[in-house]
């Protein structure tokens, strides 16, 4: 997997969202499927990410086909999980330096998590240059994007990103129980704080 330098990346939405609409510059960066279920499910609705730099700045953009959605948490690090909720977990450096974990929901708010398992901080308010924004829904696909950019790497881990990271991509959440992953999970009940399940990400830096 790799995370490709692309300098026109932005949000590719305005209304709705179509995955065949997605502007040129996001069909150069790799298309990531969330379809493995580890603890089973019924539920699995077809969901997708895509990850790109332009420059040193992370843009993340995930989307999912749901003809009814649940959007209720509205806090900035709040339990954004327990709405209909996409993740993007991973590890930018070292493994004792902890993790990353991205979560958020169809309103656009964003739970954040970042350090090392037993001693890590949440955002309470959104880190400077992360913006999230998600698309409207009709009763087929939601999309979300976000940035992090290089001055989140550096308040939080000392240095700029660099030219690999750790990661794996889930769902969950809404009225129909599901815990869908990119990654194999190897655990006995639904985990996604796992990042020795992640998966090597090569990334293209400046």
């Amino acid at each position: 997997m790799i995370i490709k330098q692309v300098k026109d990346l932005k949000v590719p939405f305005d209304g709705e969202f179509f995955p065949e609409n997605l502007p040129e510059a996001w069909l150069e960066t790799e298309e990531w499927n969330i379809s493995i279920y580890p603890w089973g499910n019924e539920y699995r609705p077809d969901t997708r990410g895509r990850v790109g730099m332009r420059g040193d700045t992370m843009c993340v953009l995930m989307y999912a086909r749901e003809e009814e959605i649940q959007a209720n948490e509205k806090q900035t690090g709040g339990m954004v999980c327990i709405d209909s909720c996409m993740e993007f977990f991973f590890q930018p450096f070292s493994a004792e330096e902890g993790y990353v974990n991205c979560e958020i929901n169809p309103l656009g708010v964003i739970h954040i998590g970042v350090g090392p398992k037993g001693n890590r901080k949440v955002y309470t308010t959104l880190p400077e240059g992360v913006a999230p924004v998600t698309s409207k829904h009709n009763g087929a696909w939601w999309a979300a994007y976000y940035e992090l950019p290089a001055s989140f790497f550096i308040e939080n881990f000392g240095k700029k990103l660099g030219d690999s990271i750790r990661a794996n991509m889930y769902r969950c959440g809404g009225k129909n129980e599901h815990y869908g992953a990119m990654l194999p999970i190897e655990w006995p009940h639904p985990n996604f704080h796992c990042p020795e399940f992640f998966g090597d990400v090569k990334v293209e830096v400046e």
